[in-house]
C-alpha cells in the first residue's frame, strides 16, 4: 500500500490585505468551495470510505499566499 499526500500552494491578490489595518489577522482559513481551489481528484482509493465530497479548508496569509492540502491521503 502507498501513502501519498498532496500539498498546493499559489498566491492569489485577490485574497490579500494590509495586515497593518487588521492587527493580530495572520491568516485566515477559507472552506475549498467558497475560492478557488485547483481542480484535482482522488481518481482510485484503496478505502471504500473515501468520501471524494469532503472539503479541507484553504490557509491564506495576508499576502495572498495560499496553502491546500486536497483530502485523498
Amino acid at each position: 500500500m502507498t501513502n501519498a499526500w498532496l500539498q498546493l500552494h499559489w498566491t492569489d491578490t485577490y485574497l490579500s490585505w494590509n495586515p497593518e489595518n487588521f492587527p493580530g489577522v495572520q491568516n485566515l482559513r477559507f472552506p475549498s468551495n467558497q475560492i478557488w481551489v485547483p481542480d484535482i481528484l482522488l481518481y482510485n482509493s484503496a478505502d471504500e470510505r473515501f468520501d471524494a465530497t469532503f472539503h479541507t479548508n484553504v490557509l491564506v496569509n495576508s499576502s495572498g499566499s495560499c496553502q491546500y492540502i486536497p483530502p485523498g491521503g
